[in-house]
């Protein structure tokens, strides 16, 4: 039988031991991405490394690999879903082509539009294609954010800066196995206590 426990932390006492244990898996996230991604590091050998250089786990670094393949999984599936989208865009455009022969200023425009949907459809593709995803790890919404400082609420760039870093590190992954303890090594509940194995 499985449980799934959920529980919500109260008072800020955790917190300073907790901000750094979530900075430092998301700075390792993505420096797992640059050595898969960006260098072609097989998955074992970053694991060994990782274990040694930062001192965490085997269930830690599994925990890492696995949030950073479902990103990198979701944003391939994004992108594919965009590319089936901007397909059946480019069909309409190009039957309201074929429609509007007698309007020169309308087929025009749906040229225009046309062309714009080919352009992205090409963008979608090279993204595709490319050997490294373009994921932007703390959301593109919020590094958006920096160019308008003002009109989002920050004093300066090192407010921004602040909420960003944030932002990136605002939760972890905690992985478990059925053939574990409490069905998890890292993090577990017994006699009402919640226990967590953090890094060192």
């Amino acid at each position: 039988m499985t449980i799934t426990i959920e529980t919500r932390l109260h008072g800020e006492t955790l917190l300073p031991m907790l901000e750094p244990c979530a900075a430092l898996f998301s700075r390792l996230e993505r420096l797992l991405f640059v050595a898969l991604h960006a260098h072609g590091e097989s998955v074992a050998g970053a694991k060994r490394r990782f274990i040694v250089q930062h001192r965490i786990t085997a269930r830690q670094f599994n925990a890492i690999h696995k949030q950073l393949a479902a990103k990198v999984e979701s944003w391939r599936q994004c992108r594919k879903l965009n590319l089936a989208t901007v397909g059946k865009q480019i069909e309409r455009a190009l039957r309201a082509i074929a429609k509007s022969s007698a309007r020169p200023l309308c087929r025009h425009q749906k040229k225009r539009r046309l062309a714009l949907l080919l352009a992205r459809k090409a963008r979608i593709e090279r993204d595709l294609g490319a050997p490294v995803p373009s994921i932007c790890f703390g959301s593109r919404e919020l590094f958006r954010k920096q160019f308008e400082l003002k009109a989002n609420g920050h004093k300066a760039h090192g407010d921004w800066l602040k909420t960003w870093r944030a932002g990136r590190a605002a939760s972890f992954f905690v992985l478990g196995s059925c053939d574990e303890t409490c069905g998890n090594q890292t993090c577990q509940y017994s006699d009402g206590a919640l226990s967590l194995r953090l890094p060192d």
